[in-house]
């Protein structure tokens, strides 16, 4: 998948190497619906193949999960991501013992006539 995705130059402060973007809608092309922690995760998995890739010596920076959500949240607005209507109870070990009921809500990229997501 790195190939495909376009690389950013990157100069310092937080910029990463793959835009994310460009990664969650090639994710999303491929996978067809995912959840935004999934598409989190794969996306530093892909930065880890990059640099393991490009031969450097350190990892790029990881995003945080904030971070990687408020970008995600612009693609929501801008109607290019829109949840799919599937919903999940969320398997991970920290939801079992919350008190509150976790959901994961999937997403996928838009077609045509979708309504956008505010």
């Amino acid at each position: 998948m790195t190939k495909e995705l376009k690389l950013t130059n990157t100069k310092g402060g937080s910029r990463h190497p793959i835009d994310f973007k460009d990664f969650i809608i090639s994710h999303l092309t491929q996978v067809g619906e995912d959840y935004q922690a999934n598409i989190h995760r794969a996306y530093k998995e892909q930065l880890k193949i990059l640099a393991e890739q490009t031969g450097r010596r350190n990892f790029y920076h990881q995003p945080s999960y904030t971070s990687f959500n408020s970008n995600f949240r612009k693609l929501l607005r801008e109607g290019i991501v829109v949840f799919s209507g599937r919903e999940e109870k969320s398997d991970d070990p920290k939801a079992v013992v919350s008190k509150v009921a976790m959901i994961r809500k999937y997403v996928r990229l838009a077609a045509p006539g979708d309504k956008i997501n505010q």
